[in-house]
């Protein structure tokens, strides 16, 4: 039984061993020491010196191999040292006769997007570390210059990739970046010619606006006008200017038009004139209401017989019918109108012979008879008023005391008249 025992651990050392074998093999191919356990040995608990391990492995032949894995760890330390002294010198005799080659660069699909508009400065200003405190240089694509800067303009809208490349001298990494430029927002457009008008004339603005990008534009105009139409009065002679502003919420841009009003003379303005009716020998002045509605200064001319101040003294043998004319000027444009001025042949009035008071007795018939007498030999027409409405009277008791008679003659143009006081008495009466 015993004897089955130690075959069968002898059977599993030999496995072990020739694994072990192959694994140091390995090992030692890689400049590496191996030791190898067994598990038995591992199972017992605490700690293992190394002659202890062996021992366990071979103990027969532990000693010898402690010697010749001394002596391959030996030379294996010396090849090393050997090895990193040839190394250090080749590459110290490499740097001397050969150029520096950089890695090849390295680039990193995380792209970043900076937006800018038309007209902007593109300026990229990346920031590195380098652990080994190494200089590091920046290089960009185009249309980057060497610093890293583009003054964009109208036209560059668009979508860029940039490369930026980062350098320390030995290695290099690059990064893309998206630069996108928006198309710049153009003002709108005007476009108006000056404008020339006269007094009362009605001026109307059409500017013609148009917008690079179409958007809606709103129009503003301020100044003279603060609309587009206007109607000119005629105290608007002169030169003004209109400034029209064009605005699409965004963008302004504005344009000044110049408004020429031309003056337009416009007539006196006469009035107050009528058709008059005079006598000979009467003083006849003409009063006409001239204004100006532009204040000009104007001057009044009479036809004649009037003169220059608007006034006729007429005379005996003036009768007649006249037409008149009056004109005003303002020196630029006349007005004028005619009237008719009748002159009529002076009449003197009739003359009555003056009746003296009269004293008359009850019963008596009063008879007036007035002298009467006209210059121009019209016919006369003689009325009675008062006491008596006629030129005779018989006179009764009932009419005794003081009357008055008013005499009236008229020749159709003018009247006279004269007052008679007449007395009517009644006489006494006595017997005998």
């Amino acid at each position: 039984m015993k004897k089955k025992i130690v075959l069968a651990v002898l059977f599993i050392l030999s496995i072990f061993l020739i694994s072990c074998v192959s694994d140091i093999e390995k090992q030692q191919k890689a400049n590496e020491n191996f030791v190898c356990i067994p598990k038995s040995a591992l199972q017992k608990g605490g700690v293992l010196n190394v002659s202890e391990i062996e021992s366990l492995i071979n103990p027969i032949n532990s000693a010898a191999i402690g010697e010749n894995k001394q002596a391959k760890i030996s030379a294996a330390n010396e090849t090393n040292a050997m090895q990193n002294t040839t190394s250090s010198d080749v590459v110290e005799e490499k740097k001397a006769e050969e150029p520096k080659t950089e890695t090849p660069s390295k680039t990193l699909t995380n792209t970043i997007t900076k937006t800018y508009t038309e007209g902007d400065v593109v300026q990229l200003t990346p920031k590195a570390t380098d652990n080994d405190k190494d200089t590091i240089t920046f290089s960009y694509s185009a249309p980057l210059n060497k610093e890293g800067k583009w003054q964009t303009k109208a036209g560059d809208a668009g979508e860029y990739v940039i490369n930026v490349t980062a350098s320390d001298g030995k290695s290099t990494v690059t990064k893309q970046v998206k630069i996108i430029v928006q198309k710049l927002n153009q003002p709108p457009t005007i476009n108006i010619e000056n404008v020339v008008v006269k007094e009362g004339e009605i001026i109307e603005l059409k500017p013609i606006v148009s917008d690079p990008e179409l958007k809606e534009v709103k129009i503003y105009y301020s100044g003279w006008m603060d609309k587009a139409t206007k109607t000119t009065t005629f105290t608007d002679a002169g030169i003004y200017i209109v400034t029209i502003t064009a605005s699409d919420g965004e963008k302004s841009s504005f344009k000044n038009v110049t408004v020429t009003v031309r003056n337009v003379n416009r007539a006196p303005v006469l009035s107050g004139l009528l058709d008059i009716t005079a006598k000979e020998g009467d003083l006849i002045t003409l009063k006409p209401d001239v204004s100006d509605p532009d204040q000009d200064v104007v001057t009044i001319n009479y036809s004649k017989p009037f003169n220059k101040d608007g006034q006729w003294q007429t005379k005996k043998g003036d009768a007649g019918s006249y037409e008149v004319k009056v004109a005003t000027t303002d020196g630029d444009q006349i007005v004028s109108q005619r009237i008719k001025i009748t002159v009529q042949i002076l009449n003197n009035p009739p003359v009555i012979q003056k009746i003296s008071d009269m004293l008359v007795q009850v019963g008596e018939t009063i008879n007036l008879n007035p002298v009467v007498s006209d210059a121009e030999g019209d016919k006369v027409v003689i009325t009675f008023s008062g006491w008596m409405t006629t030129s005779t009277k018989k006179t009764t008791a009932n009419d005794a005391g003081m009357h008055t008679v008013t005499i009236i003659v008229d020749d159709g143009k003018e009247k006279t008249m004269t007052v008679v006081n007449i007395e009517v008495n009644s006489p006494p009466e006595f017997e005998i």
